[in-house]
């Protein structure tokens, strides 16, 4: 962990949230906040080097594509046998 200094307003915090009266207060909203901000960062760079298959716009092999009513059976008989379990 790192500690840094900061400079706000306590006014403008404040207005943000009327709760923020006192150093101690606006220190847990404002930690809370970078926690936050540096896990949506970190999920960002863990996502992006995956792949994504539904990404590709391209069918490979026409092959193995089916037509919508038989992707449908499929779907509803794997949904049958998944709610037939004991």
């Amino acid at each position: 962990m790192c500690t840094v200094s900061i400079n706000i307003d306590e006014a403008m915090m404040r207005q943000i949230n009327p709760g923020l009266t006192s150093r101690e207060n606006i220190g847990n909203w404002l930690q809370h906040q970078v926690d936050l901000m540096v896990e949506e960062l970190a999920l960002e760079k863990t996502l992006e080097g995956m792949y994504f298959p539904w990404d590709q716009d391209v069918v490979e092999d026409d092959d193995e594509t089916m037509d919508v009513e038989t992707a449908r059976k499929m779907i509803h008989e794997t949904i049958r046998k998944e709610y037939a379990r004991p």
